[in-house]
């Protein structure tokens, strides 16, 4: 459930992030605002975001959760499908009724059930700190 994320990460900034156990203890791909921004509500279309801290973030309990490369592309559906100029900088999770979904994006990686295009189990994670 997202307000579980939202409640056990009450942190002052918050740090969105994934990895895959190929590689563990590596985060693939990490980006970081204060709370307030990285779950600042936007609308439910494939551009909406909202800037902060150097990074493009986009947050609906219905729809996804994610950021990209600030000044680069969207395209929510309801996950970021765009490639744009920066396609290693972007994580999307699914969202609906409250809820992450599986299928969800960690860079150019597509996950479907947490198993990455390459085969690998990739797992997201989200930090705090106050």
């Amino acid at each position: 459930m997202i307000n579980n994320i939202k409640a056990a990460c009450s942190g002052s900034n918050m740090l969105m992030a994934c990895y895959s156990e190929a590689n563990p203890g590596v985060m693939r791909l990490a980006a970081w605002a204060p709370t307030a921004d990285v779950t600042f509500p936007v609308a439910g279309t494939s551009t909406a975001h909202h800037d902060a801290n150097g990074v493009s973030w986009y947050f609906t309990d219905t729809y996804s959760w994610g950021f990209y490369h600030l000044g680069d592309t969207v395209s929510r559906g309801s996950c970021d499908t765009a490639t744009g100029s920066f396609p290693g900088q972007r994580m999307c999770n699914h969202a609906s009724a409250g809820k992450l979904n599986f299928g969800y994006r960690c860079g150019t990686t597509f996950l479907n059930n947490g198993i990455g295009t390459d085969g690998a189990r990739w797992h997201r994670v989200w930090y705090t700190k106050n």
